[in-house]
C-alpha cells in the first residue's frame, strides 16, 4: 500500500523548535500513529483538524481534510470523491487511539517546493505512477502473449500427431482400395474355366464331389484350394484331371490343415495367364 503526504518544512522545523526539538527529528503523518479499523468511512478528530477517511481491506485509504468539522456539502463531495453513495450520513468526529510506532513505514524525502509548484510534483507523480502502470500493463500481456504461443505449440504438436495418424489410416485404405480393384479386375479366364471342368469331371463316375473354393495365377504359377464336398478323397482322379488341362505340368496336391481341403500348385506354359480368386 502507497500513500504520500506532503507538508511545508519550515513550518515543521518552527514546531519542532518551540517544542525544544531540533529540525532532524523524523516526521510522521498522524493516520499513520492511529489505530486505524480496516474497514469504514470514519471523519476523524485529528490534533489538526478534522480528516474523512474511506478504509477498505487490502487498498489504500482515501483521505479528505478540512481545518474544521466539514458541512453537509463537503462531505457529500467527499463521499463523490471516494465513491460512495452521497445518502450517508455524515458521522460524528472520533479520536482512534495512539499506536507506539507507525502502522507502515515511513520514508521522509526532503525537497524545497515554492508557492505553485505543488500541481507540478503532483503531475509528475501521475505521470511516474502511470509509466509504471503501463509497464506493469505491458509485462502481464508480454506474459499472456508468451503463454498463448506455448498453448498453440502444443495445439500444433497434437494436430501433427493427428495427421500423421490419419496419412497412416489414409495409405493403409489405399493399398487395401488397390487390392480390392486388382479382385475386381480378375475376371474368370480359360484357366478358371477348365480348371472348374477338371475338378467337376474328377468325381464323375467314382462317387466324390469336389469344390473349387480359391484359385490364384501369378507369375506362371498355379495354386487352387480344392475342397472335398462328398465321398473319399481320391487325390488320382483329381491330379489326372488338372494334368489333362492343356499347359499345366508339374501338378501337385497336398492335403491342408483340413482333411477334406486339398491344395493343388503346378506350372503354366509360357502363354498362359491370369489369375482369380
Amino acid at each position: 500500500m502507497l500513500c504520500a503526504w506532503y507538508w511545508d518544512e519550515a513550518q515543521s522545523d518552527q514546531r519542532f523548535e518551540a517544542y525544544g526539538l531540533g529540525p532532524a527529528n523524523p516526521v510522521c503523518p498522524e493516520p499513520l500513529l492511529r489505530a486505524l479499523p480496516d474497514e469504514g468511512v470514519l471523519l476523524l478528530s485529528c490534533l489538526d483538524g478534522y480528516e474523512g477517511v474511506r478504509l477498505s481491506p487490502g487498498m489504500a485509504p482515501i483521505t479528505c481534510w478540512w481545518p474544521r468539522q466539514p458541512d453537509d456539502a463537503e462531505w457529500v463531495e467527499f463521499l463523490r470523491d471516494a465513491g460512495l453513495s452521497s445518502d450517508l450520513r455524515r458521522p460524528h468526529p472520533v479520536s482512534l487511539p495512539w499506536l507506539e510506532k507507525p502502522a507502515q513505514p515511513v520514508h521522509v524525502v526532503r525537497t524545497r517546493v515554492r508557492d505553485g509548484q505543488i500541481a507540478e510534483y503532483v503531475f509528475y507523480a501521475a505521470l511516474v505512477f502511470s509509466a509504471g502502470a503501463m509497464a506493469l500493463w505491458f509485462a502481464l500481456w508480454q506474459l499472456t502473449l508468451i503463454q498463448a504461443l506455448k498453448d498453440a505449440q502444443a495445439s500444433r504438436t497434437t494436430l501433427s500427431s493427428r495427421l500423421e495418424g490419419v496419412l497412416r489410416d489414409r495409405e493403409a485404405a489405399e493399398i487395401d482400395a488397390g487390392a480390392v480393384a486388382e479382385l475386381a479386375g480378375n475376371e474368370a479366364g480359360p484357366e478358371q474355366v477348365r480348371l472348374l471342368l477338371a475338378v467337376a469331371q474328377a468325381g464323375v463316375g467314382v462317387g466324390q464331389k469336389f469344390t473349387l473354393d480359391e484359385w490364384d495365377v501369378r507369375n506362371g504359377k498355379l495354386r487352387a484350394v480344392v475342397r472335398i464336398e462328398a465321398g473319399d478323397a481320391s487325390r488320382v482322379a483329381l491330379l489326372r484331371a488338372i494334368e489333362a488341362i492343356e499347359g499345366v505340368r508339374n501338378v501337385r496336391i497336398q492335403v491342408g490343415n483340413d482333411p477334406r481341403m486339398l491344395v493343388v500348385t503346378a506350372e503354366l506354359r509360357a502363354d498362359g495367364g491370369g489369375s482369380g480368386a
